[in-house]
């Protein structure tokens, strides 16, 4: 599990225990930096109460230690830290990509390879130049495609300049495909602003950079509920 923000305990129980039948199959949780809606107290506390594993870099440790008092806790989180080496979790080789986010809380994203798949993950972060080539010859796609420019101006937002615009994520997935031996299978946009975007708009912005049609599945993922299942 890449992330989680979820902000009660009984809310992320339910996710672990009952929402579907993969989920109860979680041998970790992999964070990738310390923002409230990819992880909190009550993420963190479900985590360790069912002893998850919650692999993090040292600047995510260090932030939960000191935010949360969890040398208090009963049941302690099995923490194992990762840097800029990859890291194994069962079949699955991890590699952390550091992105530019808030200049204050460190960030990454994931290239995660089962045999000779890839999939990239990669959400929060303003700037996509040096990652283009981590991008390239993926199975699957999930980005930050964070908020539409317009409205941004209708609705303005100081942290929305540590994320993704629609156009320059649309731009980041030509470039990275243009020089990919192949199409990813799919792409799911991501971490879509409640005001400040919509699904429509994001899809839109992306086929626009294709020249109005891509050659791969193209999502948008839900603020609401969970998408549908997509196989790689």
């Amino acid at each position: 599990m890449i992330d989680c923000g979820i902000k009660t305990q009984r809310e992320c129980q339910y996710l672990i225990d009952t929402h579907t039948p993969l989920l109860r199959q979680i041998d970790a949780a992999v964070i990738s930096h310390a923002h409230s809606d990819h992880v909190c107290y009550s993420s963190l506390r479900t985590l360790a109460n069912n002893g998850i594993p919650v692999h993090l870099h040292d600047h995510v440790h260090e932030r939960l230690n000191r935010e949360n008092d969890i040398d208090d806790w009963e049941y302690q989180p099995r923490f194992s830290l990762y840097g800029n080496e990859s890291f194994a979790i069962g079949d699955f080789t991890i590699q952390p990509m550091s992105v530019i986010h808030d200049p204050y809380c460190p960030n990454f994203g994931f290239i995660i390879r089962y045999g000779d798949r890839k999939i990239v993950t990669c959400t929060d972060f303003c700037s996509y130049t040096e990652l283009v080539e981590h991008f390239r010859d993926a199975d699957f796609i999930f980005v930050e495609a964070n908020h539409d420019l317009e409205l941004l101006k209708r609705f303005p937002n100081y942290a929305s300049r540590f994320h993704m615009s629609n156009v320059k994520t649309a731009k980041l997935l030509r470039e990275a495909i243009d020089g990919s031996k192949r199409p990813p299978g799919a792409v799911m946009l991501g971490h879509i602003s409640r005001h400040r975007n919509t699904r429509r708009l994001a899809v839109e912005a992306v086929k626009e950079a294709f020249g109005g049609e891509v050659n791969f599945k193209l999502y948008a993922a839900r603020l609401d509920q969970p998408s549908s299942v997509i196989s790689v």
